[in-house]
């Protein structure tokens, strides 16, 4: 047997997941990328999950804090650049507290979503952990101490670390809130602690600092004693081989599965957002993510060259898109185009790259669309499975060919009126200002429609590779 799938399980990629998780949050930066955590836990603990209901419950809710990590980017850049842009716009209109309060906003909100998926998704992952060991008679990894296994006591610690250290980085935004009030001469704030803001920040971030290296000394402790555990990682490894490995079809899926994620959340980067004429979704990252998925797949498509070069088109107007409007921002304002000849031909190329990254997106959606219609076609069928059902398998079959056929022609026209209002806002950004919001409307649409193709897609190839004998779509 291979030695490298007894100590493997994945256990070191999750032990390097939680360097990533334990620093802490200060004023709604993240020193290190929280997404980066959950995406190495996401990939860590792939085998484990297929051994145990509750891992793959985790790993289920540390894929939505994949999410929740890239919000947290965006979130950060959108914050902060609206603060600039107010500052540099209408600095002696702009309180002093308009940014603090936007920082307080984007805490509270992170906040919830850590306590809604991330304390739920550490006491699966250890819950499992903790039934594998007993289910694999591992007694060393099952002592109790006070009542409590390593497993519980790392359950009841990592609950009490997010906690702490998401409360830790919201009350010294909340000093904001005082301010208010200590300027209205409320005798129950009889001065203003948003003044003392570094000092909090700077202790909370110490006291965060703390919690975050005792729960990472445990966190590691517990995974080490598990991945140097010879019984633990060689019963586990055996019984990956003997009970998932067989299953090609289920390994074949969860490829597609994948593949079909980098899409999605590449395209959620095809959607038009702008804050202060800058934008906050660039399509080379939508690009970058196909490309990956394209790959992932494989052989899998035997037409992908017209996807990739797509993709590589749509990186290289978007990165000239950036690079332009960039060099733009920095000398002029979008209304000085309309007084200034220098500013106006900047202006103009600037519009006609957006108006570029418009057409390449839909380019790719439409490259993109092809390459899943040629998956339908490939890897989806209908069969009944009783004798003579043949012709009847294969009409349904063409039935939910075309089915699919006419869900990717709504959705490229969806892509195009949104292609459409983005080229329109590029002409027309300095007169009428809410066309935009036609172009976001349309690609949130479409976004989420295309994460619905692929969900039913996916779905189908699933019943394809694991036939019961009767299609459940039909």
């Amino acid at each position: 047997m291979n030695e490298k799938r007894h100590t493997g399980m994945g256990l070191g990629i999750c032990m390097l997941a939680g360097v990533l998780l334990f620093h802490p949050i200060v004023a709604g930066i993240d020193i290190l990328p929280d997404l980066l955590g959950y995406l190495l836990l996401y990939v860590g603990l792939a085998r484990l999950s297929d051994l145990n209901g509750h891992i793959n419950e985790a790993r289920r809710r540390f894929r939505v804090m994949l999410f929740v990590g890239a919000g947290q980017i965006f979130a950060t850049y959108t914050v902060y650049g609206m603060i600039e842009g107010m500052m540099q716009e209408r600095p002696a209109e702009m309180s002093a507290y308009e940014g603090p309060m936007l920082t307080l906003l984007f805490t509270f909100v992170l906040l919830v979503l850590q306590w809604f998926f991330l304390i739920p998704a550490w006491k699966e992952l250890f819950l499992g952990l903790g039934t594998m060991a007993e289910r694999f008679d591992c007694s060393e990894l099952m002592q109790e101490h006070r009542g409590k296994t390593r497993c519980e006591r790392l359950a009841s610690l990592s609950a009490f670390f997010v906690v702490t250290a998401s409360l830790l980085s919201l009350l010294p935004e909340a000093s904001v809130l005082t301010s208010y009030e200590a300027h209205k001469g409320n005798p129950l704030f009889p001065f203003d602690w948003f003044e003392y803001i570094v000092l909090f920040r700077t202790a909370a971030g110490a006291v965060s600092a703390i919690i975050g290296l005792i729960w990472l000394i445990s966190y590691l402790r517990c995974l080490a004693a598990f991945r140097s555990n010879r019984n633990f990682t060689e019963q586990a490894a055996t019984a990956y081989e003997t009970e998932i490995l067989p299953q090609t079809g289920m390994l074949t899926v969860r490829r597609f599965r994948s593949a079909f994620l980098l899409f999605t959340v590449g395209s959620v980067f095809a959607m038009s957002i702008r804050v202060n004429n800058r934008a906050l979704l660039p399509g080379v990252v939508f690009a970058v993510f196909v490309i990956a998925g394209v790959l992932l797949l494989g052989k899998r498509i035997e037409k992908k060259q017209g996807c990739i070069t797509a993709a590589v088109l749509l990186a290289l107007v978007s990165a000239a898109q950036l690079v332009t409007n960039h060099l733009f921002l920095q000398k002029h304002l979008p209304e000085a185009s309309l007084y200034e000849t220098d500013a106006y031909w900047r202006f103009f190329t600037v519009r006609v790259l957006d108006a570029a990254e418009a057409a390449a997106t839909l380019i790719l959606i439409a490259a993109l669309l092809g390459v899943l219609y040629e998956l339908v076609r490939t890897y989806t069928a209908v069969d009944y499975g009783t004798k003579g059902s043949e012709n009847l398998s294969y009409y349904a079959t063409e039935r939910q060919h075309k089915a699919f056929q006419k869900r990717m022609i709504i959705l490229f026209v969806i892509f195009f009126l949104s292609a459409i209002a983005t080229v329109f806002d590029a002409i027309y950004r300095l007169e009428l200002g809410w066309i935009w919001i036609i172009a976001l409307v349309c690609s949130t649409v479409g976004v989420w429609n295309l994460h619905s193709l692929t969900q039913d897609i996916c779905e189908q190839i699933g019943y394809y590779y694991h036939s019961d004998g009767m299609n459940k779509n039909v």
